[in-house]
């Protein structure tokens, strides 16, 4: 664990790049459901991966959330 998060269960938004490294979000639900949230936590940009919502389906409903575009009406 970094930041002491679940990794594999976190969804990590950039925010700024400098160069090799990135500030960003972090959103994850905890066992009880409750969604967490760290801003500003700097990672190495090799150690991201893009989301996939065929597979993370969960992670891309909370990326939608926060991150998506609104939708029209």
């Amino acid at each position: 664990m970094h930041y002491n998060i679940p990794s594999a269960k976190s969804l990590i938004v950039p925010v700024k790049n400098f160069g090799d490294e990135v500030l960003c979000d972090v959103r994850w639900e905890n066992e009880n459901g409750e969604l967490k949230v760290l801003h500003e936590k700097m990672f190495t940009s090799g150690n991201l991966i893009r989301l996939n919502p065929l597979i993370d389906e969960k992670l891309f409903e909370i990326w939608a959330h926060y991150y998506g575009e609104p939708a029209l009406n």
